[in-house]
């Protein structure tokens, strides 16, 4: 039997029904899209596919357009929810560092630290901490007194710092120097801290005021006596300070060296190493250096060889293969160690000094004080190259010293010296 080939209007049913199924096949894979799809580009998405639709299913459906608009209302409602939390944590923040801060203020005394270093080396720091507390019992009048009964009751009984016994002893030491004693009319009449400055010798008020909290003050002697050198390092500002070594310190009377790194380790303070550039090793400069260093010219520890392996002020030949006996192509600096930098635990506040610097001096002046002038003091460590030149050009005698940028995070910091040109170059 021989087969009827299709007429020409079942061909075209086919092709129509054909197109039919290929046109749902796309809209439905559209709608799956939209439904998978999130935010902003799952609604451009539907507005495609609905374009492809008849009217009575397309933009002009009111169901459709509900729905659009309360999936758009709903992505615009969490995108402000988001904004709004994420600016309420940026503020809550704020207001908690400005709360604590305004905390630890109310609970703490402003003192300078150079006033705190003179107690300390003049052994004075009972009667220091006996002189801050009735400071802090008399903040909210500001009278320069302070009942006897309210400092016994205090310190004594509410805080639990001392014995009277030996409140009573402090109190006989400080008489004249800290505190007047009334005992008629039962009142300690503190000095203010120029008059004190005065009274232990200082001649004028260096560096920053710090923030003593009330709550370190009423520990053991030996912590009291920590917080007073983390004053000392606290004042000479925010974060590392110029290097001072702890011989210097001990000179002055501070305490030994075992009994500073005690202080250290008790108040948690940071120090880093310091080392001077000398340059790059050449015989001549070797030979020079060592001369300067025999007859005392420069400061700092002896001279020694610093070997370059890794490539970190210069660029660096090794195979990373290689052992360190089997590299050669690397550079020799020529190195002194300089004096340790410190960073105080303390905060710092702002506080006029000149203020203070003029009554020492007219105190100094009313009182007629006589004797030898004190030795000036030259500044060895600077911020930058630019002041360093600057003050070698007035002083050609007396070494400057910068640091360099490298590493800020680094526990070392490279210094170099701003002097004359050496005779090798």
């Amino acid at each position: 039997m021989m087969a009827v080939p299709p007429s020409a209007a079942l061909l075209a049913a086919n092709e129509r029904l054909l197109a039919l199924r290929a046109a749902r096949g796309g809209r439905q894979a559209g709608v799956a899209r939209v439904a998978e799809g999130d935010g902003d580009a799952g609604v451009v998405l539907a507005g495609a596919v609905l374009a492809e639709l008849p009217s009575h299913l397309g933009w002009e459906s009111a169901a459709v357009g509900q729905q659009l608009r309360a999936r758009a209302e709903r992505v615009a409602r969490a995108e402000e929810l988001t904004a709004f939390w994420a600016d309420f944590r940026a503020r809550a923040a704020e207001v908690a560092a400005e709360a604590e801060a305004v905390a630890y203020l109310r609970d703490s005394i402003s003192i300078f630290g150079c006033t705190l270093d003179l107690i300390g080396r003049q052994k004075k720091v009972s009667c220091g901490r006996i002189w801050l507390l009735a400071r802090y019992l008399d903040r909210a009048w500001g009278s320069g007194r302070v009942a006897v009964g309210l400092l016994r009751q205090r310190v004594v009984a509410e805080w639990g710092v001392l014995s009277w016994k030996r409140v009573r002893q402090i109190m006989i030491q400080g008489e004249g120097l800290f505190w007047r004693h009334d005992r008629r009319g039962g009142c300690l009449y503190y000095v203010s801290e120029m008059r004190l400055l005065s009274r232990l010798g200082a001649r004028k008020v260096r560096g920053a005021a710090v923030a003593v909290p009330i709550r370190a003050l009423l520990g053991s002697i030996k912590e009291v006596r920590a917080l007073f050198y983390d004053g000392y390092h606290s004042g000479r500002g925010d974060g590392f300070g110029a290097p001072i070594s702890r011989g210097s310190l001990s000179r002055r009377g501070s305490g030994d060296r075992r009994t500073l790194r005690g202080y250290e380790r008790l108040r948690g303070m940071g120090a880093k190493e310091n080392y001077l550039e000398v340059g790059r090793y050449e015989r001549g400069a070797w030979v020079w250096e060592r001369g300067r260093v025999a007859e005392g010219m420069v400061v700092g520890g002896p001279l020694f060889l610093f070997v370059d392996y890794d490539g970190r002020h210069g660029r660096s030949m090794n195979r990373p293969y290689r052992s360190l006996s089997q590299q050669h192509w690397h550079h020799i600096y020529m190195r002194r160690q300089l004096a340790n930098s410190y960073r105080g635990t303390l905060r710092t506040v702002k506080r006029g000094k000149r203020w203070l610097n003029d009554g020492l001096a007219h105190l100094s002046r009313t009182m007629h004080r006589m004797g030898s002038a004190s030795a000036t003091r030259h500044k060895l460590y600077h911020r930058d190259a630019k002041q360093a030149r600057r003050y070698s050009r007035q002083e050609i005698d007396t070494p400057h010293y910068y640091p360099v940028p490298y590493r800020p995070q680094h526990p070392r910091v490279i210094w170099q010296e701003s002097s004359a040109p050496t005779p090798w170059g």
